[in-house]
């Protein structure tokens, strides 16, 4: 089972990625070295976070900017939270999309 979890790894990272992990043995191993890798230690994870949550609590939505360019961009942030293990519930996801729209646009929905 690890051998296969750890074929999958190997065949998921692009070939620049491939070197760092291609010594692992286990799966678990080429895991910590690319989680090391993208994300950083404890206190890089943290500051990362906590820059993440300042994006999302000042995102607005521009006036040049359509609703599908904004939700992508609102998404990808919180998704980027999400794996840097901020536990963010729908219903706060919602919340803080819809402050974040113009009243406009929001009216519409209400």
């Amino acid at each position: 089972m690890d051998a296969k979890a750890l074929l999958f790894i190997q065949q998921g990272v692009g070939n620049n990625i491939f070197p760092r992990i291609m010594r692992a043995s286990k799966a678990k191993e080429a895991w910590d070295i690319l989680q090391q890798e993208f994300q950083g230690d404890k206190r890089t994870r943290s500051v990362k976070l906590q820059a993440l949550r300042r994006e999302l609590e000042n995102m607005k939505m521009k006036e040049n900017e359509t609703l599908n360019e904004f939700s992508s961009k609102f998404m990808e942030l919180v998704n980027q939270m999400k794996s840097y293990g901020e536990e963010i519930s729908d219903k706060r996801i919602v919340e803080k999309l819809l402050i974040s729209l113009p009243a406009n646009l929001t009216q519409l929905w209400l």
